[in-house]
């Protein structure tokens, strides 16, 4: 699959889901911000907020690796195989649950209920504030 990136259509998306009234709205702007502001770690020097693909493995290495989620993650990594996108990225997980949210209903589809679409898409909102919550410390005073 050859994904192309066409603003025209990002822009009319946008429109339409920012005249939508009610209708739950996140993005990521200036993700790449915080990739300039360096943190000393034990492998030298890291981004304070890791950029999209690095936002991305360790939501995969998290998911993976849990209990409760792992069974349920691998299912869904496999319909972006099964779909030809074999390296999808956190935007492509979350825009994949909420259109299966919105038509699974009472049942399931492709394998997964509503109750573990919104477990999944819970998860990876929290693992995405645990990753980008960060102080910044300036003149004594912390900065969210």
């Amino acid at each position: 699959m050859n994904c192309k990136h066409d603003p025209l259509r990002h822009i009319s998306y946008l429109r339409q889901c920012l005249s939508q009234d009610k209708k739950p709205l996140g993005l990521f702007l200036g993700a790449g911000c915080p990739l300039s502001i360096k943190i000393q770690s034990g492998e030298g020097t890291l981004p304070l907020i890791p950029d999209i693909v690095g936002i991305t493995a360790i939501i995969r290495d998290t998911l993976t690796k849990s209990k409760e989620q792992a069974s349920h993650f691998q299912k869904l990594e496999e319909h972006f195989v099964k779909d030809g996108n074999k390296d999808p990225k956190v935007e492509d997980m979350l825009s994949h649950i909420r259109a299966l949210r919105t038509v699974v209903g009472k049942d399931e589809v492709r394998g997964l209920t509503a109750k573990v679409l919104d477990e999944l898409d819970s998860k990876i909102c929290q693992i995405i504030h645990e990753i980008a919550d960060k102080t910044l410390l300036g003149n004594d005073t912390p900065y969210h």
